[in-house]
């Protein structure tokens, strides 16, 4: 094991002594590192320990990593190893670099909820390669909004988690489609709990920014209202505070280390064998996607809640699995479709919102502290109902639209 002091410089290079003078320093990484290699089940991995700061003239922001590098065996055993130092500490995965801290804190940089970047699949390449793409890509916008929504209170971090978890909960189902597998199972299983979590946030937040807070703005001064958004506010943040305790967050990075694991586990090995062109595979997916919605959206009852959410479901499936593909067509054909599927989503995803309304304001009227406001809550109920048929119109319009575009994938 050793101890070392180290102090980087960023833009430094081996240059001839009269550029080199002229050459300063726009940040520096000055921490201690602590060093042991460890025999881990079969593989040798460096573990560093590092501790201190990267600073600029004007700023600073703290260095406590731990780095582990992989010096011989296989990248499995590095997550592998990583899960257990989790078991000991409450460790969280660091997407960011010492030097990119650096020059964030040079250009003033400010967080912001990071959205989705569909990556570029290659037109002749395999199914697995593709597949692997894709769940990388929706596990980095997860880890991208992770740390946000955990200690932010900017709800856009929450809504960019929830997409990245929508988008890779239909990866992994295709996958599964593809070839099953157990350990596969678990993961969508669990993922979709983490999910179910997340929704329920969801779903206060758009109660109080769409109900109780409007309410209150227009009725000032109305107790009963203010009790309304005052237990609303409250089963928010119990909600939060459980997304946000320290053993949910250890179970977060757990789920996202186990995942890592099984994507470099045999599964793909396997996998890869006699696998398919992406493409062909796409084109027979998206084709009984689009089947099963378009089936279920001329059987639809518009008065019928349970059939709307299920239409809902469908529409989510086939745009985000059609999203994964698009780079592998026009932009134009899948833009057009895309865009008039979005648009039915959303509507759709807004008559969901009355009906879970609906069902919360059910569930506060049941509360002590509402309980006798009945008024309130009928009050609250004709707000929430007064969207239905402008809902209602739009969902047969923008279906209507959508009906017109022509499937964009072809093989």
């Amino acid at each position: 094991m050793g101890s070392t002091r180290r102090a980087g410089q960023a833009g430094f290079f081996r240059v001839a002594n009269i550029l080199r003078n002229k050459l300063k320093s726009v940040f520096v990484t000055d921490f201690y590192r602590t060093t042991r290699l460890l025999e881990w089940r079969g593989a040798q991995i460096e573990v560093c320990m590092d501790h201190g700061v990267v600073k600029t003239a004007q700023h600073s922001t703290p260095i406590c990593e731990v780095e582990l590098e992989l010096k011989s065996g296989a990248a499995q055993q590095l997550y592998e190893l990583a899960l257990a130092l989790l078991e000991i500490a409450p460790l969280e995965l660091e997407t960011v670099s010492k030097a990119e801290h650096g020059f964030r804190l040079l250009s003033g940089y400010i967080k912001q909820p990071t959205k989705a970047e569909m990556p570029r699949l290659r037109k002749n390449g395999s199914l697995t390669d593709a597949l692997q793409t894709l769940i990388w890509s929706c596990l980095l916008h997860l880890q991208g909004n992770l740390r946000g929504a955990m200690d932010s209170g900017d709800a856009e971090y929450l809504h960019q988690m929830r997409i990245a978890l929508r988008r890779l909960r239909v990866v992994l189902r295709m996958t599964e489609k593809f070839r099953s597998d157990a350990q596969l199972a678990t993961l969508r299983s669990e993922f979709a709990m983490l999910g179910t979590t997340l929704g329920r946030i969801r779903e206060w937040d758009v109660f109080i920014a769409g109900v109780a807070g409007p309410l209150c703005a227009t009725r000032a001064g109305d107790d009963g209202l203010q009790v309304l958004l005052d237990v609303s506010e409250r089963q928010r943040a119990d909600c939060y505070m459980g997304l946000r305790s320290v053993a949910q967050r250890r179970e977060l990075q757990r789920l996202i280390l186990r995942l890592a694991i099984w994507m470099h586990g045999s599964y793909w090995q396997q996998a890869g064998e006699g696998a398919p062109h992406a493409l062909v595979f796409a084109v027979r997916y998206l084709q009984r996607l689009e089947k099963r919605y378009k089936k279920t959206e001329q059987q639809r009852d518009v008065t019928d809640y349970r059939q709307l959410h299920a239409l809902r479901i469908l529409a989510k499936k086939l745009r985000y699995s059609a999203e994964c593909y698009t780079s592998l067509y026009g932009k134009k054909e899948a833009g057009n479709y895309l865009s008039a599927l979005g648009k039915v989503q959303e509507v759709l995803g807004e008559i969901n919102d009355v009906a879970v309304a609906r069902r919360l304001l059910n569930d506060l009227a049941q509360t002590t502290e509402l309980s006798g406001h009945p008024q309130t809550i009928m009050l609250a109920m004709d707000w929430i109902d007064s969207n239905i048929p402008i809902n209602i119109r739009l969902l047969r319009k923008n279906s209507r639209s959508f009906n017109k575009n022509q499937a964009f994938w072809k093989a």
